[in-house]
Order: C-alpha cells, then structure tokens, then sequence
C-alpha cells in the first residue's frame, strides 16, 4: 500500500481514523494524506475539482484565514506522524473529496464517523455516495481501535459468484497481522441454496481472489443483520469487510442489513470493496 487518504470532519473520530490507518500501513512504507474540505458560502462559483473558482469580486479573506488556521493546527497535531501530508480546500465536500481520489492512486481511504452521523450512517451520509462512486476500498469506524489487533478479519457475503474483486488491501492487512479469514455466509430460513453449494462458491471465491489463511463458516439467524452481530461479537471479529455494488451504492445485503442497528451494535471497523 502506497498512499492512503483520511478526509477529516476535525472531530474526535477523525483522529482516530489517522491512529488505525498508520497502525495498518504504516510500516508498508505508505504515505497518508488528511483532507479537510471548508464547506463553501452559497453562490459561489466551484470549479470541476469542487474548490471555489477565483473571483476577484468575491472577497473569501475569512474562509481563507480559517483554512490557513486549520491547516497549521493538523499539521501541529500529526507533526510526530511518519509521511503525513495536510491538505486544506474550500468547496464542496463529495466532488473535492472525489476530485482527490482520481489525482493520485490511493489504496484505500478511511473515515471516522461520529455524532448524529452515525445515527443515519448507511442511509443517508458522505460515506454512502462514496461508496457509489469511490472506486476503492473504504474504511469506517466510530471509536478508538488505535490498538486494535487484526487477528480475526470477516468477509461477509452471499457468495453468489466467485468475482474477482481488489482486495489488495485485504491481504496486506490480514498478511501484515497474520490474521485469520473468515469467509462469512449467514443462513436464513429463506435460503434454498445447499450449504455444499455456498461453500463450493466460497471456496472458488477464495482461490479467485488468491486469499490465503482462511476458513469457511455459515451461520444461522432468524436475519442477515442478527446474524451479523451475533457472529461478529460472539467470535471476537476485529474487522468486518464486504462488497459493494457501486451503481446502487451498498449492495444489497448491505442496504437491507449493515444498517443503522450494526452500527449502533457493532464498533468494529468496516471495510467495503467496490464490486463492479
């Protein structure tokens, strides 16, 4: 992994997506980028990157000495990080954050959530259109996981198909920690496939995506989303990961599940991964 992107709201949360994603890459020789996006007054003209367009009539003196000031402080806070680049615009959050992703080839971004934005997080946020149109992996959380072991990763899905999906960041992570792989398929009372079957797909899935160290578990739950939660606390998951279809946004597994009760009852880390 090479290059990581940290958007930051300045919130507590942010801080500690900066902590996990240095503790993941850190030592991989990775270079980090923390983005704060200055919302822009209403009128203004942006250009196709989301920043303000330069208007000699428009007099943007405050915005300008706020981002110089935010900029000095998160360059103050982080001054003992290895790599760490602070980056300050004024514009419009989706489209500069986007604009970002396509200047440079980053891995993977992450993103800490907090508030009242994790009330509606899956639903109705930044991270949700993200996930629609960031073509990389992404990764959430809502508190302190700095010393958090990745000792147990699971990927949870309906293993439909064995897509090949970009899972570099995957096997860097579980690699770097030896962590153990969960390919995670939960069985509801509506499934018609053979257990033989899931586990066939899942198997053809891993080895389609060259993912080592893992195993194969289906588990059983009155819902996908109870099952979720029963499975990840009960088994001491550390990180969950999953697809996301990105013309719908969250897959569907994720619309209907992963929604606002997983993240009210899970503080793990969620990574998606685009799919298509």
């Amino acid at each position: 992994m090479k290059n990581v992107l940290i958007p930051t709201n300045l919130s507590e949360s942010s801080t500690y997506a900066v902590d996990l994603a240095v503790k993941l890459a850190d030592d991989l020789d990775t270079s980090f980028k923390l983005l704060h996006v200055i919302p822009a007054p209403s009128g203004v003209v942006l250009n196709n990157d989301g920043s303000v367009k330069d208007d000699k009539d428009l007099d943007l003196t405050s915005f300008q000495d706020k981002s110089l000031s935010i900029k000095n402080e998160l360059e103050n806070e982080f001054k003992g990080y290895r790599n760490l680049q602070v980056k300050v615009i004024i514009g419009e959050i989706n489209t500069v954050i986007l604009s970002e992703l396509k200047s440079q080839e980053y891995d993977f971004m992450v993103l800490g959530m907090t508030g009242e934005l994790a009330s509606d997080f899956w639903s109705n946020s930044h991270v949700e259109y993200l996930s629609k149109y960031a073509d990389l992996p992404i990764l959430t959380l809502k508190c302190d996981r700095s010393n958090l072991n990745m000792d147990k990763i699971a990927f949870v899905s309906d293993f439909l198909h064995d897509d090949h999906i970009n899972l570099n960041v995957l096997r860097a992570i579980s690699k770097k920690f030896n962590s153990e792989l969960t390919l995670l398929k939960i069985i509801t009372e509506d499934q018609q496939r053979t257990d033989k079957s899931i586990e066939e797909m899942a198997d053809r899935f891993a080895k389609t995506n060259m993912l080592e160290n893992f195993k194969i578990e289906l588990h059983k739950a009155s819902n996908i989303e109870d099952g979720i939660v029963t499975y990840c606390n009960e088994n001491h998951i550390d990180l969950i990961a999953i697809g996301t279809h990105q013309r719908d946004g969250f897959s569907t597994l994720f619309r209907k599940s992963v929604s606002q009760n997983i993240v009210r009852d899970l503080y793990h880390p969620i990574i998606t991964f685009p799919i298509g």
